[in-house]
């Protein structure tokens, strides 16, 4: 069985959705480049103080010396100007292929697709004090994504929270990510946006009297918690314990009551993943 768990909703809703994702990525632009600017002016003015002299004073231009330093500041205001409006187009460029896209799915044509095992990558790894920013681009099959184009890229990156499926941390430095080996399957228009994204559920999984051993194995053969194989081995058996109780108890259930025991599982679930990657 396939299950679709991801549609991008600034191709299929309204077109407020991107509209607003550029208008805040163009004021942070705004904001944040003339800052960028000053201070790499100050960098460069104390540098090149510290490298041609101090005296005579600069800007006083009637010491060679005081030249050379003055095209060296300049050079780097003005690197540092094209930088940030190479990144204002690219905002604009972000949100023209996101139109184009919605164009695309609106006329009806056939998407492309990728699949296989994927690797989130980008973001930023924050501190204790400061938040940090999840992964912003994906490899799947050859195919690299910009996730900023995708709206609630979260949802894309929760397959990692999915029962049956295997992932492995991957951090890279600066940079937050993880690698998804169980396979799925991206949906994307000829510009490289993404439209949707599906996964084929394991049959040992979809059989209720395979789940509870399915979940164990899963558990057991995961390498990126951190854990023992002693303490894998017990989380595998509690998580297939409570399964089994679930699916024991399912007939008997109201919706409201299933609804509430699955969300339990997965909160046990995100609470063991999280084991593994406490610093200690």
């Amino acid at each position: 069985m396939t299950e679709e768990f991801y549609t991008n909703r600034y191709l299929r809703g309204t077109w407020l959705g991107p509209l607003g994702l550029v208008l805040a990525q163009s004021v942070e632009v705004l904001f944040r480049g003339p800052i960028m600017i000053l201070v790499a002016v100050a960098v460069a003015v104390w540098l090149s103080g510290l490298v041609f002299g101090w005296n005579p004073t600069w800007p006083n231009l009637s010491d060679p010396r005081n030249i050379l330093r003055t095209i060296a500041i300049w050079s780097v205001a003005g690197a540092m100007a094209v930088l940030c409006v190479a990144w204002f187009v690219h905002t604009w460029v972000r949100f023209g292929s996101i139109l184009r896209a919605r164009a695309y799915v609106a006329s009806g044509l056939p998407l492309l697709s990728a699949q296989g095992p994927a690797r989130f990558s980008g973001g930023s790894q924050g501190s204790r004090q400061s938040a940090s920013y999840s992964p912003i681009s994906l490899e799947i099959g050859g195919h690299f994504f910009d996730l900023v184009a995708c709206a609630h890229r979260h949802e894309l990156e929760a397959v990692k929270q999915l029962s049956y499926v295997r992932s492995e941390s991957d951090p890279r430095g600066s940079v937050v990510g993880f690698k998804i080996e169980t396979p799925f399957r991206v949906w994307y228009t000829p510009s490289g946006v993404i439209v949707s994204a599906d996964i084929e559920v394991p049959d040992a999984y979809l059989d209720p009297a395979r789940r509870g051993e399915f979940l164990k194995e899963k558990w057991i053969n995961a390498r990126s918690t951190g854990l023992s194989s002693e303490q894998r081995q017990r989380i595998g058996e509690r998580l297939a314990h409570a399964e089994e109780l679930a699916q024991q108890r399912r007939g008997a259930m109201s919706s409201e009551e299933l609804e509430e025991a699955d969300e339990r599982i997965k909160k046990l679930q995100k609470s063991f993943q999280k084991l593994g990657t406490r610093k200690r």
